[in-house]
C-alpha cells in the first residue's frame, strides 16, 4: 500500500455538529476510530475483540459506548472479513489514494523526460487536442450527499446503493445506467414504502392484540 495516510482534514463544526449529542467518552472514542481508519486506510474490523484491543478499549463502560458509536456512524459490510466502513472516511481515502498515484506518475515523468531532451522538446512543439471527459459513475461522496437528509439511516442506505452498483458496473439490467440519481431516487422511494408498510404492519398487529383484549375483557 506503501506510505500510510497520516493527515487528514477535520472540520471542527461539522464534527460537532454531528457529534453534540454524544458524551465526552463517545466522542473521545469516535475520533480514536476515525483515526484508525484513516492511518490504516481500511475500514474497522468486524472483530469486535481484535477491534477493542487495538483501541485500548477494556471496561464495560468503554465498550457499551464503542458500540454506540459503531452502530450510529458505521455501517456493518458483512463479507470474509466482515468490516465497518464509514462514509466519509471511505471516501476521503480514494480521493487521497488517486492523488498520490497521480502524483507518482507525475514524478515518475519528469524524471523520464530529463533522462531524454529532446523527446521533450519534441512533445513541447505538439499541439495536443482537449479531450473531454465522460462522466463516469458517481463518488460514494455524491451518494452520500444525493441521500442525505432524504431517508432514515441516509449513509448505510447510500453504501448498499454504491455497493450495489459498483459491483454490477453501474447497469441496470444489462444496460449501463442513464442516470444514477434517478436510480438513487428509486432506490430511495422503495425503502420509504417498504419501511411505510412495515409500520403500518406493527400497527395493524398491535391494533388486533388491543381488539383481543377488549374482547376478552367484554366477555
Amino acid at each position: 500500500m506503501g506510505e500510510s495516510m497520516h493527515y487528514y482534514k477535520h472540520n471542527i463544526k461539522d464534527f460537532n455538529a454531528h457529534t453534540a449529542h454524544l458524551t465526552r467518552l463517545e466522542r473521545d472514542i469516535y475520533r480514536q476510530m476515525i483515526e484508525r481508519y484513516y492511518l490504516t486506510e481500511e475500514p474497522l474490523t468486524g472483530d469486535l475483540d481484535a477491534l477493542y484491543r487495538k483501541l485500548s478499549i477494556r471496561t464495560d463502560e468503554e465498550e457499551e459506548a464503542a458500540a454506540q458509536i459503531l452502530s450510529e456512524f458505521f455501517v456493518m459490510v458483512i463479507g470474509n472479513p466482515t468490516v465497518y466502513q464509514h462514509c466519509r472516511c471511505h471516501e476521503e481515502i480514494q480521493v487521497y489514494r488517486t492523488r498520490s498515484d497521480k502524483a507518482k506518475d507525475a514524478a515518475a515523468k519528469r524524471w523520464e523526460s530529463k533522462g531524454n531532451a529532446k523527446a521533450l522538446l519534441t512533445t513541447n512543439n505538439i499541439t495536443t487536442k482537449k479531450v473531454t471527459k465522460k462522466k463516469g459513475p458517481p463518488t460514494l461522496k455524491e451518494v452520500c450527499n444525493e441521500f442525505d437528509g432524504r431517508i432514515q439511516q441516509p449513509d448505510e442506505e447510500a453504501l448498499s446503493f454504491f455497493n450495489f452498483y459498483e459491483s454490477n458496473g453501474w447497469k441496470v439490467g444489462k444496460n449501463p445506467m442513464k442516470s444514477w440519481k434517478a436510480a438513487a431516487t428509486n432506490w430511495i422511494n422503495r425503502q420509504k414504502k417498504w419501511e411505510k408498510e412495515r409500520g403500518s404492519n406493527k400497527q395493524t398487529k398491535q391494533q388486533r392484540r388491543d381488539n383481543a383484549l377488549v374482547q376478552l375483557h367484554s366477555e
